[in-house]
């Protein structure tokens, strides 16, 4: 990660990280929901998402402070 990320760009890395684990979350936290044999709850769904993006965003802004320029 580059030193002089600014917040937007943060954002936006975490944003696709979210997308990409957040997808394999739902495949395995809610195949059969997604498959038609059980029901989908949108509430874990949006977890799936939520949590990688914070965990994504947390740590780079937790990087950045670290680190001296």
């Amino acid at each position: 990660m580059c030193i002089r990320d600014r917040p937007i760009e943060i954002v936006w890395r975490a944003a696709k990280i979210s997308l990409l684990v957040g997808s394999i979350l739902n495949l395995i936290n809610q195949g059969d929901a997604l498959w038609g044999s059980a029901e989908l709850s949108l509430p874990h769904a949006l977890l799936n998402y939520l949590v990688p993006f914070g965990v994504s965003a947390f740590s780079a802004v937790q990087a950045r402070g670290k680190t001296s320029v």
